[in-house]
């Protein structure tokens, strides 16, 4: 009887589902199909003493027959899916490598690449055996058999029964052989006669399919409810290709093996249970997450399945282990814990991995997994006949980016695999050493509670908590006002401060505010009071800082453009003694509010008859102390009511040595000071420039920038998507020692720019809350500063940071927890909000008795080099544009809509770079119908403009996750729908509705839309304001933006004042980027301000000019010939370009006057890469005479029968109109040339099928013998600039212009 007598006949030709994970390795395989699969295992084996080759080969071919799993193969069916078909016999793929005469140094060598190739040789799964054989002499006595699978057809499990059988096989064999010369090969056969019959594999595939899968789906359902999301390691592998994994070795040392398996036994757990609870407890550490999910391979040898236990094939299966971990569960219950749920699951280990994961509803639920090698080895000496096994050796891998492999010995066997590209072997290391340490710990005392253990060396602790924010200065213990009078002794002549050409001395600014003190001293002013400052952005608002300051009162900063509600609840909560307002700003007060108006004349009177010298403690109530309030600064708050931060003088102070530490005296020597006072980068901007002798320079706000020629001094802060958005416009004219950024990240591109741009600059990225007074950390940029974005730094002097897990335990470096600050800069709490300030300023266990540190909610991570990495933040407060806003805020103003019932706001960018606030309501009525628009008004009326939402957007219900949490992610994007209810008509209309269309990212922008109501904000008005004077050459301001909020508005704006018209010869549409320019000609009114439309649709790499009639600034010149303005435009494409090749775009006319100009650019020696034509065609021969011709261009371009001109020409006036008329004479000259040939120049032709004319684009080929490319529009010839049209042409043209990225 032959091996194949004992196997199941009926599997032969057959086709059955795969296994849950075989078809899950059959996807991996097929998925990354290049390079080497990693699902190639291999096992080599050394063996020492004389070996039968033949036999062994034979002995191989036997196991083959025995099992059908060698025989099988893989593929997919009709249907796409896979199946899996099985050989009735499969040819043994055995090799052979003798190495004997190689020379001995190098046979280790290249015994090493024979069994490296064997490994890295992919398999064909649909092409059985799957399985492959390599038998490497060494020399006389050693030899090398190397066993190499597709694990989609073997488990470890299965590999031992393998092992065995084959050591059985060739023992029985060699034994036959001796005894008969002549059985030859035949022994194996016979010898398999010894073996029971073996188990089909078949078998199980058919019992798979028999079991009930509604009992295991509720069995996981239940495990998995109230998950909240996934466990990974490495987020950013998700979608990446397959890299072969490297390992990281470690063992348990004897002792502490023995004490952990008696601490299982006496639990009555398992080792497997231990390692999976311990592993648990490394992700709680790695992820901050206390309830954990990593995958556990489980042998999936399910009883019911006839012989099972010696059954050869993939029967291990992947399944999802969950562990919840209470800091209070001693590490004994969490044990008992985790035992009893894995039984409970026992019975549906079978299920695959990718059907509990669709069913949990989360995608992947984590990217580690765990492996407990405990299936059955022969113990012993073991030999192949006479031939003694001295050594096993294997290789195995998954995908995952971490896998644990535990293996059971006298040493407990840890072993790491980990994917290169995505963690790093140190951070691997640290891992590794991590699990050995809790293990270790179960081990000593499994009585501790899980919050106890030890998550950092002794070294790794100290380093984080100690030598990183070893921070300590000595500071004076005096206050604000004790420090800028002493500078006002100094230097009393010097310069404090200017504003609109106005300069105030040191002298004269502290004399002012000592008498205006004294007024608030007699109104009650003084320490652990509050006096509010509602004044306008002048002078006599820092004067009157400096007088609250002086009366040892703390001020409260009142931002005037707040609604009057917004200020009513600050002002209600901070009950201020009083107010300190002028008359232009006392309306913003609620009634009731005691004020005192600075520029009454009566109190001007009073102030005047006040003594003039420095207030002393005895004229306050009492004296004036570090630990007393030096101001009060309101935040958003998360029920929609604000907080006031009560920062002591005592921070304060610090805060000032601080910046005298990083900036010096020099650094503070001019400050431009742009920050409103009711943030507290204002503290840093006037306080502490005053404090330290610099003199400020007051401006309204940033964007005062964009309103004059440039700025010079030695520093100038703002939050860096400002800047950016400056920056992109030209509009940074800055000259300054520093820059200093802070509010958000700041993207490496924007630290190259500044460097760029402001030569010479040092760039500082700050980071702190108003909690720990303005800024905790800084980093300064240096030459070489890597290609990531800048991190937030180290500690400030007299700070310190820790990086904590949920459980107030440092974390090691690299791996992400929450910020908690301590140190001086640590202030009071929140005014009147005892719970809050609780809750946020905890006690800090690192340092002395009574010290606090500030929950920031910031999540953060150490680098190596002791610098810290934001994350992003772990609750709902968000920052855009520098802003802090808590989303709770949003939340509540729109739940006191009567019509609103639910409400949610996020934060999306749903375009590169453009973070916008958007709000999403369920009405309270069922089906009625909620106006986005007037909710944005209604928020208006009590959250500050910055806190506004976008867009509010009606649903019917809120998208939940599987646990019932929202589920943000399939929150749909906003539309800003434009109403473009008429086309643009005023002449200035058409260029800057596509300029709002470009800024906005929208497709059109009708000239009544207002900017704001599409989505606008701060910086893409910046950016608007930008693109406006580039393009029409016009000085317009921001302001003007928000006072004329629409095209037609604006276009109004500017016709009543501008000197800039847009009618240059070369009309600059977008400048930045990094393609070869894009140079449109103008059709027959002579304007291309009709190409602006075509931005929105452009790839933003592009830039675009227009090229328009010299006869529009210049019609004395009369109608210029078409080969003058050829010149011309050649000339000015060469200004902008000097070196080709280039490329040009024209419309009608505009195409034949392209083609042209290409013509005169390949005639004097340049290159042209391509000329886009729309619509446009060389004259045919039957063309009209010049009467006719004239009539229908002229008519093209808008004008009367009678020569009557279009509105939008005439309203530029009668000197343009003139020119207008010129440049159609000129192009009816131009369309009655006959085109030059040209060599190398390619035609993109765009065609207008709805009026096509009889002539044919190819009639281009008779002129360029260039690639003709040919694109059909479905619209009529006057329609190719409208939106519908541009979106077809716009990627086209795209495709072929952004290719050429070039270093203009």
């Amino acid at each position: 009887m032959t091996a194949a007598d004992h196997t199941h006949e009926d599997t032969a030709g057959r086709t059955s589902r795969p296994a849950p994970l075989q078809q899950g390795l059959f996807f991996h395989t097929a998925f990354d199909a290049d390079g080497q699969d990693i699902y190639t295992t291999q096992l080599t084996l050394e063996f020492v003493g004389p070996l039968d080759p033949g036999l062994l080969r034979e002995v191989c071919r036997v196991l083959q027959d025995r099992h059908d799993s060698l025989r099988s193969g893989f593929r997919t069916d009709a249907s796409g899916a896979p199946v899996r078909f099985v050989l009735p016999e499969v040819p043994v793929d055995w090799r052979t490598a003798d190495l004997t005469g190689t020379a001995p140094a190098g046979r280790q060598a290249e015994a090493a690449r024979l069994v490296e190739e064997e490994r890295r040789r992919r398999f064909d799964t649909a092409r059985p055996p799957l399985i492959r054989y390599l038998l490497i002499r060494l020399d006389d006595a050693r030899w090398r058999f190397v066993l190499t699978n597709h694990h989609i057809i073997l488990d470890g499990w299965s590999t031992s029964i393998l092992l065995d059988e084959l050591f059985r096989l060739y023992d029985a064999a060699a034994g036959a052989d001796a005894s008969d010369a002549g059985a030859g090969d035949a022994g194996a056969g016979a010898a398999s006669d010894l073996l029971p019959a073996a188990p089909s594999y078949t078998s199980y595939l058919d019992w798979l399919g028999e079991v009930d899968p509604e009992w295991s789906r509720e069995a996981w359902a239940e495990a998995l409810a109230g998950i909240e999301g996934p466990t990974l390691v490495a987020p950013r592998a998700q979608g990446s290709g397959t890299v072969v994994p490297e390992r990281v070795l470690r063992t348990l040392p004897a002792a502490h093996t023995a004490a952990l398996t008696d601490r299982a036994r006496e639990a009555g757990v398992t080792l497997g249970t231990v390692m999976q609870v311990a592993w648990g407890l490394v992700l709680r550490q790695l992820t901050g997450q206390s309830d954990v999910l990593f995958g556990m391979t489980v042998s999936g040898r399910a009883a019911d399945v006839d012989g099972v236990e010696a059954m050869v094939g993939l029967l291990i299966n992947t399944v999802p282990t969950r562990v919840r971990i209470d800091p209070r569960d001693t590490l004994l219950e969490l044990l008992e814990r985790v035992q009893d749920e894995q039984l409970d699951l026992f019975e549906h280990h079978h299920v695959g991995l990718t059907e509990i994961q669709q069913q949990a509803g989360f995608g992947a639920l984590f990217d580690t997994t765990t492996v407990f090698d405990n299936y059955p080895m022969a113990s012993g000496e073991r030999r192949l006949g006479e031939a003694l096994l001295t050594g096993v050796t294997g290789f195995d891998a998954t995908h995952y980016p971490l896998s644990l492999i535990c293996t059971p010995a006298e040493e407990l066997g840890i072993r790491i695999d980990f994917r290169p590209d995505l963690l790093a072997r140190e951070a691997v290391e640290g891992i590794a050493e991590r699990f050995a340490r809790i293990l270790t710990a179960i081990a000593e005392d499994p009585y501790r509670t899980a919050g106890s253990l030890p998550v950092l060396s002794d070294g790794e602790r100290r380093r984080v908590l100690e030598d990183w924010n070893a921070t300590a200065r000595p500071v004076a213990p005096v206050t604000l006002p004790a420090l800028i009078e002493a500078r006002a002794a100094r230097i009393p002549d010097r310069p404090a401060l200017s504003y609109q050409g106005r300069i105030l001395g040191y002298d004269e600014l502290n004399r002012r505010a000592n008498r205006l003190a004294r007024v608030l001293l007699t109104e009650g002013a003084g320490p652990e009071t509050r006096v509010a400052l509602a004044l306008p952005r002048t002078a006599d608002m820092v004067v009157a800082l400096l007088a609250v300051l002086k009366t040892g009162a703390a001020y409260v900063p009142v931002d005037v453009r707040y609604p009057a509600d917004r200020v009513a609840r600050m002002l209600g909560d901070a009950r201020p003694r009083l107010a300190v307002v002028t008359e232009a700003t006392r309306d913003v007060l609620p009634a009731g509010t005691p004020a005192l108006v600075l520029d009454d004349p009566a109190v001007t009177r009073r102030a005047g008859e006040q003594d003039d010298a420095d207030v002393t403690d005895a004229e306050r109530p009492e004296p004036l102390l570090p630990r007393h309030p030096a101001y009060v600064i309101y935040t958003s708050g998360t029920t929609g009511v604000p907080k006031g931060v009560v920062v002591e003088h005592m921070n304060a102070v610090n805060f000032v040595a601080t910046v005298e530490d990083h900036f010096g005296a020099d650094g503070m020597e001019r400050v431009l000071a742009s920050t409103s006072l009711s943030f507290d980068v204002s503290v840093f901007e006037i306080v502490t420039t005053l404090a330290l002798g610099g003199r400020l320079e007051l401006v309204d706000d940033l964007f005062a920038l964009l309103e004059r020629d440039g700025w010079e001094g030695s520093l100038v802060s703002g939050v860096p998507s400002a800047v950016a958005s400056m920056l992109a416009g030209g509009a940074f004219a800055v000259s300054a020692r520093h820059v200093v950024l802070g509010g958000e990240a700041i993207p490496h591109a924007l630290l190259r720019e500044l460097r760029e741009r402001v030569p010479g600059c040092a760039v500082t990225n700050i980071y702190g809350p108003t909690e720990a007074t303005t800024y905790s950390t800084w980093w300064r940029g240096g030459d070489e500063d890597g290609d990531g974005d800048p991190p937030i730094g180290r500690p400030v002097p007299n700070a310190r940071m820790y990086v904590l897990d949920p459980w107030l335990q440092p974390v090691a470096v690299g791996q992400p927890g929450e910020l908690y600050i301590a140190g001086t800069g640590v202030t009071r709490g929140y005014l009147n909000r005892p719970a809050l300030s609780a809750e946020r300023f905890v006690a800090c266990p690192f340092g002395a008795p009574g010290g606090r540190m500030y929950r920031t909610g910031d999540q953060v991570r150490w680098r190596a080099d002791g610098q810290l990495e934001y994350l992003g933040r772990l609750d709902g407060q968000v920052k855009i544009r520098g802003f802090r806003i808590e989303l709770g805020d949003v939340e509540a103003a729109l739940l006191r809509h009567a019509g609103v019932a639910q409400a949610v706001a996020v934060v999306r960018e749903d375009r590169a770079g453009d973070l916008r606030l958007v709000a999403y309501a369920v009405a309270a009525a069922p089906g009625t119908p909620l106006d986005g628009a007037e909710l944005r008004r209604f928020t208006r009326d009590t959250l500050p403009d910055y806190m506004v939402p976008s867009a509010v957007v009606q649903l019917e219900r809120f998208p939940l996750m599987p646990n019932g949490k929202l589920d943000r992610s399939a929150l749909p994007a906003p539309t800003y729908a434009a109403t473009a209810r008429r086309e643009a008509a005023h002449a200035h209309e058409e260029p800057l509705c596509a300029l709002f269309a470009e800024v906005l990212g929208t497709d059109r922008v009708g000239p009544d839309d207002g900017f704001f109501d599409l989505g606008g904000h701060s910086l893409l008005a910046t950016r608007l304001v930008s693109r406006v004077r580039a393009v029409l050459g016009t000085e317009l301001t921001v302001r003007a933006l928000f006072e004329a909020p629409t095209p037609a508005a604006l276009a109004r704006r500017l016709d009543d004042g501008t000197d800039g018209s847009g009618l240059d010869v070369l009309l600059p549409l977008r400048t930045g980027g990094r393609a070869r320019p894009l140079f449109a000609v103008h059709a027959a009114s002579g304007l291309a301000w009709p190409y602006a439309r075509l931005l929105p649709h452009l790839d933003p790499d592009v830039p675009l000019y227009g090229l328009q009639a010299p006869s529009l600034t210049d019609p004395a010149g009369g109608a210029r010939k078409p080969e003058e303005l050829v010149r011309e435009y050649a000339r000015r494409i060469l200004e902008v370009q000097p070196e080709g090749p280039y490329r040009l775009l024209g419309w009608s006319v505009g195409g034949t006057l392209a083609y042209a100009v290409a013509a005169e650019l390949v005639e004097t020696g340049h290159a042209v890469e391509f000329v886009a034509l729309l619509d446009s065609y060389p004259a045919p021969e039957d063309l009209p005479d010049w009467e006719e011709t004239h009539r229908h261009v002229s008519g093209s371009a808008g004008f009367t029968a009678d020569g009557t001109p279009p509105e939008q020409i005439a309203l530029l006036g009668e000197h343009v109109v003139d020119g207008a008329r010129l440049a159609v004479r000129s192009a009816v000259d131009a369309l009655r040339t006959p085109p030059a040939h040209t060599h190398g120049v390619d035609i993109l032709h765009f065609r207008a099928t709805t009026d096509a004319p009889p002539t044919a684009p190819t009639t281009w080929r008779t002129y360029a013998d260039g690639r003709l490319s040919t694109h059909d529009i479905p619209c009529g010839h006057y329609d190719m600039l409208d939106p519908t049209a541009l979106a077809t042409i716009g990627p086209a043209l795209s495709a072929r212009a952004s290719g050429g990225l070039t270093a203009r």
